[in-house]
């Protein structure tokens, strides 16, 4: 019952999150495509909070001091670990461009998707 619950509620976050992470990602890109910078980022630098959480939760960042599955989320839990922490953590691993730091819908984005696995 409560995967049930959690894959219900893991869609509705999903399709709430990818909306704005979707509109911010074509700005980025836009962005980048008219100064002609050379660091364009890649598609693997655009992470949906979905997937970064994903990555988060099956262990992609714990050589970044990200814990894995149930101890990710006792962590959060505790807020030893937040959306913040988490993005850094992919900036750091270069799977996340820099400029999603300072990304607010981004940041909620993750923040409603950490949550959702703590209501596990």
């Amino acid at each position: 019952m409560k995967r049930l619950v959690f894959c219900g509620l893991s869609v509705l976050v999903m399709s709430v999150a990818i909306a704005p992470s979707v509109k911010a990602e074509t700005v980025e890109t836009t962005a980048a495509n008219s100064t002609s910078v050379s660091n364009t980022p890649s598609s693997s630098e655009r992470l949906t909070p979905f997937t970064l959480v994903q990555q988060a939760y099956r262990g992609s960042f714990m050589a970044q001091g990200i814990p894995n599955y149930r101890t990710l989320s006792a962590a959060c839990q505790s807020g030893r670990i937040n959306g913040s922490h988490l993005i850094q953590a992919a900036v750091d691993g270069k799977r996340l461009s820099s400029d999603m730091l300072s990304d607010r819908t981004y940041l909620f984005n993750v923040n409603n998707m950490l949550n959702a696995i703590n209501n596990d």
